[in-house]
Order: C-alpha cells, then sequence, then structure tokens
C-alpha cells in the first residue's frame, strides 16, 4: 500500500477523528487504539511519509511504539526519523 493509501483509509475508518490538516502535514487519531498518525503533506521535507505512534503501557510504564513508512530519498527520509525521534523525547519527558 502506499502512504497515500493508508491515509485513505486511516481516514475512512470509524472512529479515526481528525486532529488537523495542512500543506505540511496531516495528523490523526484514533484514541481507543492509543494510536496517533502523522501523514507528510506535499511542502514537509519528506513527501510522501507517515508515522504511526501507538501508545504502550506495561507495569506502570509508558512507552511509544512508531512505525515509519517513507517513500522520499534517504537524506529526506532520516531527517523526517530525526524529527520523530525528538518529538517523541519531548513527549516521554512530559511523563
Amino acid at each position: 500500500m502506499s502512504v497515500a493509501e493508508i491515509e485513505a483509509t486511516l481516514v475512512a475508518q470509524t472512529g479515526t477523528e481528525i486532529i488537523s490538516t495542512d500543506d505540511l502535514q496531516h495528523s490523526y487519531a484514533q484514541e481507543r487504539a492509543g494510536r496517533f498518525w502523522l501523514f507528510t503533506g506535499p511542502r514537509y521535507v519528506a513527501f510522501p511519509a507517515l508515522v504511526c505512534r501507538t501508545v504502550l503501557r506495561r507495569n506502570g510504564e509508558v512507552g511509544i511504539q512508531s512505525e515509519i513508512i517513507c517513500a522520499d530519498s534517504r537524506e529526506d527520509c532520516d531527517q523526517f526519523v530525526r524529527d520523530n525521534q525528538a518529538s517523541i523525547d519531548r513527549l516521554l519527558a512530559r511523563q
């Protein structure tokens, strides 16, 4: 499946909430599943790309599992991964 097909499938699913959309990114939440999705828009450095973050709770600890798909150049995809890791680090620091 392409990134665009994954986004279309996600949007069609019951329980998917649109958080924001603009030229840089489209964000969605599936709160019951503890999943948060970010798809890059055409103005983002890595396009098309997505990250799915799943909140994991085990033994009183909270973690985030990320799955990334990026169909751009290696350099742009590496930047996308770094940007997302920095975002996760900031979220976990709040815990």
